[in-house]
């Protein structure tokens, strides 16, 4: 595959060897008290192997009270320096810059998990934590609270920056307290920090400027925001646009843009698969700013090549393809598409992020997992045989290929049985109704890896107890 998502970029200062982002995506990986694991080391060095230019690394809260879910990374503190600057230097070791993403969730947490009130620009609850969870009602921020999580936004960015990352992300998207701020539907302040969009953004820039002032003026910051927040009362497209001006004026150096609430594209599924979901969100926004935009939402790479070659942005963020497979980009250069693990957008690793929160009535999985990638979160764990042996597969459904599949990789000289005529057990039947596409392209790609890998595979072969 040739065309712009090869060629390099700068954000600010910052050399990119290519267009591909990897944006932040929570994981849970991090300890209980919010600091770096091997666990969360592994994940991300495997993505820095991937291909990317940039991984903007997940959230961290800038202050307890802004933690929004059990095991999130922490930048609230100087203690934690030590453990990202760890984290940085493994993504650092594939020549891929690293970026941190700096956020405060304001309602959207509970008073179980922080172990004081939510705050928020006005006190309305979330209806929706997540898992038909109703929020707390929050505490409405005073002026002089305002003020105090600006210095706490300040002197997390001169944290990021002390740890050696290569640049700051700040979240004023998908429903945390600087989006609460932006948004009429959760901002119904009278004051200076509510009304009118000027007012609602007001946050949002002075953060942006104390960032700046705390970092200087050379070192690479942006902000995330939504194109649109799908709600009653939501940001439109044009608010949205403004707010992308007024942020490039205060000093950020991109845009990175996204899209949230219940009718979001980003989070619902479609009869057939349709990539590149907001990006007509990400090209308004394009049109109003001359920083550097990164587009996401649902986006392939070769949907990313036609939304660069049409100048709707400069950037390519691709999440879920990424958690389903790290080697993508790698695999996409070198014309091996049919070796690509395929995210099937079943949003399992968001169900299990929903699970943990507090109230949810789904037994709790600290830590995403992923329906086709099985080695997410345990990058370290596939390893060649010692000794290798003679392996039986019982079975040719999704289960069977994949233990075939690992088995294989492993080194294991491996055989299959399947009784029927063809592999892929229920994916056969699966793929059939609506909304379920790409279903079958985890079948065809479990197929290819056992052709490729030589695992001796036996169609209506029936295993017996004789």
């Amino acid at each position: 595959m040739e065309g712009q998502i090869w060629e390099p970029l700068r954000i600010g200062e910052m050399e990119l060897k290519n267009r591909i982002v990897i944006p932040p995506m929570v994981t849970q990986y991090a300890s209980k008290e919010g600091y770096v694991t091997e666990r969360i080391k592994n994940y991300y060095e495997a993505r820095a192997r991937g291909g990317a230019a940039l991984i903007i690394v997940e959230g961290a809260y800038v202050h307890p009270r802004g933690q929004g879910l059990v095991n999130l990374l922490n930048i609230s503190d100087d203690k934690c320096i030590s453990g990202m600057s760890e984290l940085v230097q493994v993504i650092h070791r594939h020549q891929t810059k690293a970026a941190l993403q700096i956020y405060h969730c304001g309602r959207k947490t509970t008073s179980e998990l922080i172990g004081m009130q939510s705050v928020a620009p006005s006190p309305l609850a979330c209806p929706d934590l997540g898992n038909n969870v109703e929020g707390e009602v929050p505490k409405e921020l005073t002026i002089e609270e305002i003020a105090e999580i600006v210095t706490y936004f300040a002197k997390a960015a001169l944290r990021v920056k002390r740890a050696g990352f290569d640049g700051v992300e700040i979240h004023g998207a998908h429903g945390y307290l600087i989006d609460q701020f932006l948004s009429c539907s959760t901002n119904k302040r009278q004051d200076s920090y509510g009304g009118n969009l000027p007012n609602r953004a007001r946050f949002l820039i002075e953060i942006i400027k104390a960032v700046r002032e705390a970092v200087g003026k050379s070192y690479p910051v942006w902000c995330r925001i939504n194109g649109k927040l799908y709600e009653e009362e939501g940001t439109s497209l044009e608010e949205a646009q403004q707010t992308a001006r007024m942020a490039q004026e205060a000093g950020a150096d991109a845009i990175h843009v996204s899209a949230f609430g219940s009718g979001s594209p980003i989070f619902s599924t479609s009869p057939t698969f349709v990539p590149a979901v907001i990006a007509d969100l990400v090209e308004g926004i394009k049109k109003t700013v001359t920083i550097p935009v990164i587009a996401s939402g649902k986006i392939t790479p070769e949907a990313g090549e036609k939304i660069l070659e049409e100048g709707k942005a400069d950037l390519i963020s691709i999440g879920r393809g990424f958690i389903a497979d790290p080697e993508l980009i790698n695999k996409v250069a070198s014309g091996k598409l049919e070796d690509i693990t395929p995210c099937i957008d079943c949003c399992g690793c968001l169900d299990d992020i929903m699970s943990t929160i507090a109230g949810s009535t789904v037994p709790a999985v600290v830590g995403i997992r992923c329906r086709v990638n099985a080695a997410l979160g345990k990058e370290d764990k596939i390893i060649r045989a010692k000794r290798p042996r003679k392996v039986l597969i019982i079975g040719g459904g999704p289960a069977g290929m994949e233990a075939a599949r690992v088995a294989a990789l492993r080194g294991h000289k491996v055989t299959l049985w399947e009784k029927e005529a063809r592999l892929g057990g229920q994916l056969n039947q699966a793929v059939i109704p609506p909304h379920k596409h790409r279903i079958g392209l985890l079948a065809k790609y479990l197929q290819t890896q056992l052709k490729k890998l030589g695992v001796n595979v036996k169609l209506n072969k029936v295993a017996t107890t004789a």
